[in-house]
């Protein structure tokens, strides 16, 4: 069963994702759930975010974010998932990607550095 080869993986109050099948328990009366795939939230954002959008302002660039976040991720690259700079001013916006040396696995860990930098409504992972 896939919850068994992944127990010792598995962590109290650690938010999962489970593929499976529900069915009725004959016993119970109730519903029961036979897991085929179970994932952590880190592994299933790994798989399905296509980018780690960060909306930076012309403010905070002038305040050296780029050097600090610079080194903020140094721990967090070589991932598969983009990493994306929206640079904000008053009178335009543009998304600039940065190149294949700044992909990042966006992991919760990750999230909570960036999120301290920029400010947590200013990252976006995108799925679609």
């Amino acid at each position: 069963m896939a919850l068994d080869q992944q127990r010792d993986a598995l962590q109290i109050d650690q938010v999962i994702i489970v593929e499976g099948e529900v069915s009725i328990d004959d016993y119970s009366g109730g519903f029961k759930l036979s897991a085929k795939n179970v994932w952590s939230i880190d592994e299933w954002r790994s798989r399905l975010a296509k980018a780690v959008v960060l909306e930076i302002t012309e403010e905070q660039m002038q305040h050296g974010l780029l050097e600090q976040l610079s080194q903020q991720l140094q721990n967090y690259k070589n991932g598969t998932c983009p990493l994306v700079i929206e640079y904000v001013r008053a009178d335009y916006r543009a998304q600039l990607p940065l190149g294949k040396d700044w992909r990042v696995q966006p992991s919760d860990a990750l999230l909570d550095v960036i999120e301290a930098l920029v400010g947590e409504e200013r990252v976006k992972v995108v799925y679609s």
